[in-house]
């Protein structure tokens, strides 16, 4: 991609030509130039003074509760067994028939 067509996509606001996810294989096909990225990179303002801390915690389920819960998943798994049967759904398709 030459710098007039990079200019062009900026301008129609094709940003994701740049994009961190995809740089690497738009580079690999030709698209960008590895020297207009660094161009497009070093334009960029610096950021790091508006930034925020954020602390997210990390909540482990218990290993009881865990198998609590997949007790009570198995045990409605069974109940609708019971309830429906095992081939009520194939019943109904071949009632279409």
């Amino acid at each position: 991609m030459s710098s007039s067509e990079l200019i062009v996509a900026e301008a129609l606001g094709l940003d994701f030509v740049f994009d961190r996810r995809v740089i690497e294989r738009n580079i690999f096909k030709g698209m960008v130039a590895q020297a207009d990225f660094d161009k497009h990179i070093a334009a960029l303002p610096d950021l790091t003074a508006s930034t925020v801390i954020v602390s997210v915690p990390i909540v482990r389920v218990s290993t009881r509760r865990n198998a609590a819960l997949k007790a009570a998943a198995a045990a409605i798994t069974r109940f609708e067994d019971q309830l429906y049967g095992d081939d009520d759904l194939e019943d109904e398709d071949d009632a279409d028939d």
